[in-house]
Order: C-alpha cells, then sequence, then structure tokens
C-alpha cells in the first residue's frame, strides 16, 4: 500500500514536472513575443519620428534635385519650393525629440519649406549661427522635410 501510494506521488509528480515544463516553454514564448513587439513599437515609433532637413545654396539644392522656382518666367522670379519629385537622398536624417537647433553659420538663411514661422527662431547677431526649433510638434506639422537656402 505504502509503495503504491508513492507510485501514485511519482506519477503526480511527474505530470507536475511535465505541466511545469511546458508552463517553462510557454513562458519562453511569450516572452519572445514581448521582446519582438517591443522592436516593432521602438522601430515604428523612431519612424514617426522621423525627420530631414537640408540645407545649401539655392544653386546647390538646385543642381541636387531638392529645389527649384516654381512659377514665374522661364523658371526665373518664381517662388522657391521643393521639387515634386525632390531627391530624398539629399537630406540629413534626425528624430524630432531631438533635434532641437541646426547649427547654419550663415550670412543668411531662408525656409524653402513651409513651416511655420511662430515655432522656429534665427538666432545670430551677425548672420544666422543657427535655427533654434521652439515648437517641434508645429514646426514639422506641415512638412516632415526641412529644406534651407543659405547664402555664405
Amino acid at each position: 500500500m505504502l509503495k503504491e501510494q508513492l507510485d501514485d506521488r511519482a506519477q503526480q509528480l511527474d505530470v507536475l514536472l511535465h505541466e511545469l515544463a511546458e508552463k517553462d516553454i510557454q513562458i519562453a514564448n511569450l516572452e519572445q513575443v514581448q521582446n519582438d513587439l517591443l522592436c516593432t513599437m521602438k522601430l515604428l515609433n523612431d519612424s514617426i519620428n522621423e525627420v530631414y532637413f537640408a540645407f545649401g545654396t539655392f544653386k546647390e539644392l538646385k543642381e541636387n534635385q531638392v529645389v527649384e522656382r516654381d512659377g514665374g518666367l522661364f523658371g526665373f522670379l518664381g517662388a522657391k519650393a521643393l521639387k515634386d519629385d525632390f531627391n530624398t537622398d539629399y537630406f540629413y536624417a534626425a528624430d524630432l525629440r531631438y533635434l532641437q537647433e541646426i547649427p547654419l553659420r550663415v550670412e543668411k538663411a531662408e525656409l524653402v519649406t513651409n513651416h511655420p514661422t511662430d515655432s522656429y527662431v534665427m538666432i545670430g547677431d551677425e548672420g544666422v549661427e543657427k535655427i533654434k526649433i521652439t515648437n517641434p510638434e508645429a514646426f514639422w506639422s506641415q512638412s516632415r522635410y526641412l529644406a534651407i537656402e543659405v547664402k555664405m
């Protein structure tokens, strides 16, 4: 009788150990799913916050297929704007959560792309040392691309 009880207990222990092993596998699988979701979430978050900026003289920006004169007479005197099929490779990528200033150190700077004027300031006593983005959410609300024409 004692032998039967020991055998029953051993069998119950085997069943419990097997169930425990299955639970360990389930936990490991859930941890992997959680890690995969965290990685996906980080990639999506980074992608959502990715912005791009480029600067140069009008000639440089035009030669690199970034800007053009929109309207005007034979391409002259028209408003400066991003090309419809602009060269995205010419732009620097940045994270809008961390991009607070863009150092320029130029005589003059003008934004070609549309950004609310109350969302940034140009800083510098003699020329433009840098552009400081004071309200990133508003600044990047109209375009994720920033093109800056500079004059040296």
